[in-house]
């Protein structure tokens, strides 16, 4: 209870008391239910690249020990110029059947017979580019090649060699990474052939 005092104009003054309730606030009818403990709070984004064991798809030499993971794409002798293999990447050497974008090889260009280049694509047209330039001797690099729908990559031959080619990661579907078509940006020099993509 409050007391309090009224006076009127006269100075006559009278108390009177007043009762207050204070109730609390309904409690929420409909509580949010505890967080399932086992559920993951921040879930793994899609992988930019997944690592793999190195793995050979493809060992164009015969000799003892030049072999492939799987005995696929093994001993089919050296490329000339003009010459494409179609190699197949998904399935093998543990990268997935499917969902994969790109894989990431490492190519030599091994016992070359003269100079020349190797140019890696997702098959289809090949592209006026070139992934790994030889020249006399053995010469290896590293290459992110955009996988066809049909799983594949093509390598194309500018000259006589052997070609070996590891597998050592892949690109997910969904990855940050995109894979392109490899494109010459730049050619300074100016004989047959010699442009740019644009």
């Amino acid at each position: 209870a409050v007391e309090f005092e009224v006076c009127d104009s006269g100075g006559r003054c009278t108390t009177s008391t007043s009762t207050v309730t204070v109730r609390s606030a309904d409690p929420d009818p409909d509580p949010d239910p505890d967080p399932d403990p086992d559920a993951d709070p921040d879930p793994d984004p899609v992988p930019f690249i997944v690592p793999l064991v190195p793995a050979r798809l493809l060992e164009t030499r015969s000799g003892p020990g030049d072999a492939t993971v799987d005995g696929r794409f093994a001993g089919g002798g050296a490329m000339v110029r003009g010459d494409v293999i179609e190699l197949d990447v998904t399935g093998r050497g543990g990268v997935p059947a499917s969902g994969v974008s790109a894989v990431v090889l490492n190519f030599t260009a091994a016992v070359p017979a003269g100079l020349g280049f190797l140019t890696v694509f997702p098959c289809g047209e090949r592209p006026l580019a070139s992934s790994l330039n030889f020249g006399d001797h053995t010469t290896p690099n590293e290459v992110i090649a955009k996988v066809s729908a049909e799983g594949t990559v093509c390598i194309y031959s500018f000259g006589p060699t052997h070609v070996v080619a590891d597998v050592v990661g892949y690109v997910p579907d969904g990855s940050s990474y995109e894979a392109l078509v490899p494109a010459r940006l730049l050619e300074t020099r100016s004989g047959p052939g010699d442009a740019t993509v644009d």
